[in-house]
């Protein structure tokens, strides 16, 4: 991974030699990485954090992520986060997690390492089905401040096969400031063991609602639902401040396999006050496949654990503060935005 140039500004290239289940070996350090996967094994969500080489607020007006063996890739989400003194550039970092024999999270027992959530400002997730996103259509972009860093979160998932990724992104860059800015939010449920748990053998469980209110008047351009294999159906609905109600988006088959962007033929209005409620149904049982139907499902980064994610794209005036625009009610909590909720 390489500071960006300057036209179509490109980093990505991580190292990380005898990366494994158990013996794990640290990573080497360079200027460049490339991530080897096991072929068998738990992977944990690597992060590796390069300078941006931004040396002035820049505009980001289109980002495209691209692993170099998708086959193996789950996701990797590109923030911004601001420079901290003393920071490791090309070192992967991931956290240690206490997992039982089939390799689900320990329940109570606190995960150490770096945090998978840096804060700042999410550019970009790669997931399967969506590479690339342009803001440039609506006269958007996203703002990256000076001398900021890059972190770059990666979930891989073996395959069977050893595999060697060098993950690449590229930007597009305004000229002058746009008339809008774009941010990128995920809306989530409650990940408490309480409330999201999956029953052995429930052929379609009902998931905690996960809600949020706009606090300043925005549009939206796109969605795209975020759940693991276990994932049966989704739907987000509005509720405006003048009594109405629309489904804004209902997905009644998901596919864990080809995760899409729902881009709008023409962005949605959204006034402060609206409400926003996303619901979403699983499938706890035998279909084939190296899923466990007979025990518990709980929140996990692992694909045979489980999530419930609604990335919700916005278009807000360029000075409103991305922090202020939605607030997470009942549980639920938002990420991206420039900052974790």
């Amino acid at each position: 991974m390489r500071a960006p140039s300057r036209e179509m500004r490109k980093t990505g290239r991580h190292r990380c030699s005898g990366l494994r289940m158990a013996g794990r070996s640290r990573p080497t350090s360079s200027d460049s990485v490339d991530i080897k996967v096991p072929a068998k094994g738990v992977v944990e969500w690597i992060t590796v954090t390069v300078p941006s080489g931004f040396t002035k607020d820049t505009w980001v007006t289109s980002i495209e992520v691209l692993p170099q063996v998708r086959a193996v890739t789950h996701h990797v989400c590109v923030s911004f986060k601001a420079h901290v003194e003393g920071v490791k550039y090309y070192v992967p970092e991931w956290p240690e997690i206490p997992r039982d024999a089939e390799g689900a999270e320990l329940k109570g027992r606190p995960a150490t390492g770096p945090r998978r959530d840096d804060g700042g400002g999410r550019l970009h997730c790669y997931v399967p089905g969506v590479a690339a996103i342009d803001y440039r259509p609506y006269g958007a972009a996203t703002l990256v401040p000076a001398g900021a860093d890059l972190s770059f979160q990666i979930h891989y998932n073996p395959n069977g096969k050893d595999a060697t990724d060098r993950t690449r992104v590229g930007f597009t860059i305004a000229k002058e400031p746009p008339q809008r800015q774009y941010i990128n939010v995920s809306l989530n449920p409650s990940r408490a063991r309480e409330r999201f748990a999956i029953p052995p053998n429930e052929p379609n469980w009902t998931a905690p609602t996960a809600s949020a209110v706009f606090t300043a008047d925005t549009e939206i351009i796109t969605l795209l639902y975020h759940m693991h294999d276990r994932g049966k159906d989704a739907t987000t609905r509005l509720e405006y401040p003048d009594g109405r109600s629309e489904i804004l988006l209902r997905v009644p088959k998901y596919d864990f396999n080809w995760q899409m962007t729902y881009a709008f033929a023409k962005p949605t209005k959204i006034p402060k006050g609206t409400k926003i409620v996303f619901d979403a149904h699983y499938n706890n049982t035998r279909r084939g496949g190296y899923l466990n139907p007979d025990k518990w499902v709980f929140w996990g980064d692992q694909t045979w654990e489980e999530m419930m994610g609604n990335w919700i794209g916005l278009l807000i005036d360029r000075k409103v503060d991305p922090n202020q625009v939605i607030t997470p009610l009942d549980g639920s909590s938002i990420l991206g935005g420039g900052a974790e909720g």
